[in-house]
């Protein structure tokens, strides 16, 4: 299999974010925020071996979307940015491309290029003296007869002398609430850094004051692509995991809008009787064992699931027909800005064992050559394939349309063919 996709790491990519920084923002992906909660509590999961899969978009990820953008084969609709939708275009062809028979298994692995971040988080006693400086302001307000508070952080980050804030939200009267304001860190030996500072009040006083560095990084990983009717009904190989990246290239030119997704998000979540995100962190919090460094390590999975998910977004908007974000308005990726795919489609299928009596039965067979399959997930062919010498009136072939028709109504049952200890089968039942 061979394709291409979106190269982050290109240099018209990262000057295109220069340009449509005032295009592609958070705002556009209002539809779908409340998921940056479910892929953060994905991650937090897979880090701690418990079950975790994210449904997104049609897929399925085991862990996070590790920043990809699936590969498809057939055009799929997307409908991230409104109820009309639109389609993700094929990315992708199969070199050999031989019918896969329905019912049965499909699979391929492919080599993209994903995104993550190196989070390390740390608790850290903020005030107004420190730095960074952290003052929490509040302010009742009278809203249908109903007293809720509007709140928000100010924050002095170190290099900066001007306070920055976070966007005011509404809360209850308890400030009952998580917040999260980001501050740029340009680093001595040239590297760029956020740290991200989360603080929780009132019932999540839990989420004590914590500053998360984070480094976004590109990275190459290798994805299986898998359709495994155990768990799911698809034709699509929809079941997504992908490696571990071990290391990786900086990509800070994404580190600004990946950090927007992650704060509206938040922001999203928040309503006057708690926080999506408060909630997941505490129950995972109350859930596991009460090491000091737990709540650092809940944080960190948390934000490298919703940055890596941000990515995907990312990808998802530049990728889908009509966009209209590259140079001159056109819609499709240009070559400076794609980077390869590769990878391997396999499928199961029945065949013979490689036996002596094989060649002669193939001679022996007189049927002419059809385009047909056996699904072992249709009952129909399993019991056509199975009543021959065990009915007393035969079904006709299960490759036959007719099979349908004749079939209905049948009452069978497996027992013995012939009574007693003879060979099992279905057999008509009396």
């Amino acid at each position: 299999m061979v394709g291409y996709e979106l190269d982050l790491k290109s240099f018209g990519f990262q000057k295109l974010m220069e340009t449509n920084a005032q295009r592609v923002t958070a705002d556009m992906f209002s539809r779908v925020l409340p998921v940056t909660e479910a892929s953060g509590a994905t991650a937090i999961s897979t880090r701690f071996s418990l079950p975790s899969i994210l449904n997104f978009n049609h897929f399925s990820y085991l862990n996070s979307t590790l920043g990809i953008l699936p590969v498809v084969i057939d055009e799929i609709d997307s409908k991230i940015f409104s109820e009309s939708g639109t389609t993700i275009p094929v990315n992708v062809k199969v070199e050999q491309n031989w019918a896969t028979p329905p019912g049965f298994p499909v699979s391929f692995s492919m080599s993209q290029q994903g995104f993550t971040a190196q989070v390390t988080c740390q608790q850290r006693e903020l005030d107004a003296s420190t730095k960074p400086s952290l003052v929490l302001r509040s302010q009742n307000d009278i809203l249908f007869n109903t007293t809720v508070t509007l709140a928000q952080l100010e924050v002095v980050c170190p290099t900066n002398t001007q306070s920055s804030l976070s966007e005011p939200i509404l809360t209850s009267v308890n400030v009952d609430a998580v917040f999260a304001i980001s501050c740029p860190v340009n680093q001595i030996n040239g590297r760029k850094r956020w740290d991200l500072i989360l603080t929780g009040s009132g019932i999540y006083k839990e989420i004590k004051t914590t500053i998360c560095s984070i480094y976004p990084q590109v990275h190459a990983v290798t994805i299986d692509y898998n359709d495994d009717s155990k768990i799911f009904n698809s034709s699509f190989p929809n079941f997504i995991n992908g490696t571990e990246p071990l290391d990786g290239d900086d990509a800070p030119w994404v580190g600004e809008f990946a950090l927007s997704v992650f704060l509206k998000g938040l922001n999203v979540g928040q309503s006057t009787t708690g926080s999506a995100m408060g909630d997941t962190i505490l129950s995972f919090v109350s859930n596991l064992p009460n090491d000091t460094d737990v709540l650092s390590d809940i944080l960190a999975q948390y934000v490298r699931g919703v940055l890596e998910l941000s990515v995907t977004l990312l990808r998802t908007v530049y990728t889908q027909n009509g966009n209209g974000l590259y140079p001159g308005g056109e819609s499709v990726i240009p070559p400076s800005m794609r980077i390869a795919t590769n990878g391997t489609y396999a499928a199961t299928t029945v065949g013979w064992h490689q036996a002596t009596e094989t060649a002669g039965a193939k001679g022996r067979n007189k049927e002419p050559e059809t385009n047909r399959h056996f699904d072992p997930g249709s009952i129909l062919h399993i019991i056509s394939a199975a009543s021959a010498g065990g009915m007393q009136t035969p079904f006709p072939p299960f490759h036959e349309n007719k099979v349908h028709h004749q079939c209905e109504n049948v009452m069978i049952t497996l027992a013995p063919v012939n009574g007693g200890s003879s060979r099992p089968g279905f057999i008509n039942l009396d």
